[in-house]
């Protein structure tokens, strides 16, 4: 079976680390209301916080373009404020990724620069732990975009500098739970990569520190429980711990159905597992649920019949397979030259199947 590539790569999290905290209550999705001295809850309005969250999480339904409004609503309500346009700024570079775009550059420049001055102003407002907090993950997402165009010495610099920035808001904020997503993210993938960064100082293996950093998150951050869960879905996946990878994507398929990409963790754990026929299932739900969320995603619809189809071939369902695969070879793609290339590739390769299955 192809090794499966997560296809919003986790890195891109880094900076959604938004904390809430109302009435000086943390929320979490798994423990309910958490009372802690949350020092950080106290620098950010209640008016902000309700719209960061409704921001994300339509982002993780895949509603950019609602995500976009509520995210540029919190810049014109909140201008001083450097959350809204770190939000923004990680908005408009999944974009550029998502959409194959590159015209959103010139105005995720503008928006990190406004959020790192605002992260500037907070701190000599006496705002220390915001500012901080803020700076690290901006810097999360122009890493990322700076590793995706290549700039790799300028990432790895960004992705340090967000760690030493919320090891910082750890220290004057030990309740700061949210802090801790960025923080795993870091010494998972540095430890991972570590050697291909020869030119960072040596760090030990922390791949186990950074899931359970993650694993934090999930359990008591107030808002990054979602994107720690879409996280740690691929981390788990990729450490071969099938069963805790498919419960991670499950949470997600309910609770963010557009998520589409949680039912490409749930089949590729089931198929590594042998439990092929619950892998079929979760890729038919995959195909439902891009048609009725994500219409314009034809690629990933293809993709899926084509998984569909080789699980099938791996079952020896010859004619089941050779149906789903005639899907590949016959769809006609409408939408960008991008998709209908990657949509030639599977078809390609869906014909080969068909002639050798037809012998």
């Amino acid at each position: 079976m192809n090794r499966v590539v997560p296809r919003i790569f986790p890195w891109l999290l880094w900076g959604v680390s938004f904390s809430l905290c109302c009435g000086g209550a943390c929320f979490s999705d798994s423990y309910g209301p958490v009372r802690t001295p949350y020092i950080l809850a106290g620098e950010v309005e209640d008016p902000l916080v309700r719209l960061a969250m409704r921001g994300i999480r339509q982002n993780y339904n895949m509603d950019l373009d609602g995500a976009e409004e509520i995210f540029q609503r919190m810049i014109d309500t909140f201008p001083d404020h450097p959350s809204g346009y770190m939000c923004m700024a990680g908005l408009l570079e999944f974009r550029m990724e998502f959409e194959d775009r590159e015209e959103y550059q010139e105005r995720f420049n503008e928006m990190v620069k406004s959020s790192l001055d605002a992260c500037k102003r907070e701190e000599k407002a006496g705002r220390k732990i915001s500012g901080l907090f803020f700076r690290g993950g901006t810097l999360g997402y122009r890493g990322y975009n700076r590793g995706r165009r290549k700039n790799y010495l300028a990432a790895v610099r960004d992705g340090q500098g967000m760690a030493k920035s919320l090891r910082m808001v750890l220290k004057l904020d030990p309740f700061c739970y949210d802090a801790y997503f960025g923080l795993g993210l870091y010494e998972y993938y540095a430890s991972k990569y570590k050697s291909k960064l020869d030119f960072l100082p040596f760090i030990g293996d922390k791949r186990e520190e950074g899931i359970e950093k993650l694993q934090v998150c999930v359990q008591r951050a107030p808002l990054t429980a979602i994107p720690a869960r879409a996280s740690l879905m691929w981390i788990l996946y990729e450490e071969e711990q099938y069963e805790e990878a498919y419960g991670m994507a499950q949470w997600m398929t309910e609770n963010c159905p557009g998520y589409w990409d949680a039912y490409n963790v749930q089949g590729a754990a089931r198929r590594r597992q042998d439990r092929k026929e619950e892998a079929c299932a979760c890729y038919r739900r995959a195909i439902q649920a891009l048609e009725i969320h994500l219409p314009e995603l034809e690629h990933e619809r293809v993709r899926f019949h084509m998984r569909l189809a080789e699980t099938l071939q791996e079952m020896d369902r010859s004619e089941e397979a050779i149906e789903e695969y005639k899907i590949v070879v016959g769809w006609s793609a409408t939408h960008s030259k991008a998709n209908l290339h990657r949509i030639d590739r599977m078809r390609k390769e869906a014909e080969k199947r068909i002639l050798a299955l037809s012998q």
